[in-house]
């Protein structure tokens, strides 16, 4: 083989080898891009769990803990027990754990400290309780408010978040967005620089173009079914809160239609390369 042959095959060969590296990027990327539409996608989470029953069922957690651990404190009736349990119902609703939750993930995306202050809760709590009191005819001497707002916090607490994982959740979201951007960019370097190679050392550039993109195309097609297969029975995870389904369901959905996609797009995009291609072939024998 000449010197000239070997060359063009020594060229072809580092094409194919660009081609499968600008692939694996591409769709490197396009798994980054999953967690871009959802999880850090402030809009899709806030929705996300707003279509759920998260908030409500939370909600009822908080208030049968809060009125066993009232139980267990001094100031405890039994022959009031109905009228707590009516209070808690009055004074602890979802908006106010949606309202906490929501200032939570604002804080996330804004790049805020992460904490949970029950402030929503604790300025809502006395002044529902004592409405609901003073107009059903509770008396007062036999129901602590004050205790049994001591008593739902702690609850609330104990179910939503404390100072030490805001913290943690805190640091390892700096974390996530930082290394989420170097990597992202990281994988967009080595497309750009493997379609710029391919551009200048291949001989067969717009064959290894093509292939790069329905390479990514299948590799993405495949994720996309892998998302639905290993989601596919929500139930068989079972999460500690039935709520919580529906928003793993809400997940898998967006992520594997995301994957499809993105697998279409590089289908399109490799198949009108092809086209052109063959066009161009087709001119030059003509000649």
């Amino acid at each position: 083989m000449s010197n000239r042959g070997s060359f063009y095959v020594l060229r072809a060969v580092i094409g194919r080898i660009l081609a499968i590296l600008m692939a694996i990027s591409l769709f490197a990327g396009t798994l980054l891009g999953i967690a871009g539409k959802t999880v850090f996608d402030e809009k899709f989470v806030k929705d996300t769990l707003e279509d759920s029953d998260i908030y409500k069922e939370i909600t009822e957690v908080v208030k049968e803990q809060a009125l066993n651990a009232y139980e267990d404190t001094e100031f405890y009736r039994k022959d009031v027990a109905k009228d707590l349990e009516d209070i808690l119902d009055a004074a602890v609703d979802e908006d106010v754990l949606k309202g906490e939750t929501e200032d939570f993930i604002e804080q996330v995306y804004s790049g805020k400290k992460v904490q949970f202050r029950a402030k929503h809760f604790i300025k809502d709590f006395s002044k529902k309780a004592n409405a609901f009191m003073e107009k059903n005819g509770i008396d007062s001497e036999k129901v602590n408010v004050e205790e049994l707002m001591n008593s739902a916090v702690d609850a609330f607490y104990d179910n939503v978040e404390t100072d030490e994982v805001s913290d943690a959740i805190n640091e390892s979201v700096t974390h996530v967005v930082i290394s989420f951007a170097e990597v992202f960019l990281l994988f967009f370097a080595i497309s750009a620089g493997c379609l710029l190679l391919i551009l200048i050392f291949s001989s067969r550039r717009l064959k290894d173009l093509s292939f790069a993109c329905i390479f990514a195309a299948i590799l993405s097609a495949l994720a996309g079914l892998a998302i639905m297969i290993l989601l596919g029975d929500v139930k068989v995870l079972e999460l500690p809160l039935s709520s919580l389904e529906s928003i793993v369901i809400s997940l898998r959905d967006r992520s594997a239609a995301f994957m499809f996609t993105e697998a279409l797009t590089m289908a399109v995009i490799g198949v009108v390369l092809i086209i052109i291609r063959r066009v161009i072939a087709g001119r030059k024998s003509d000649y």
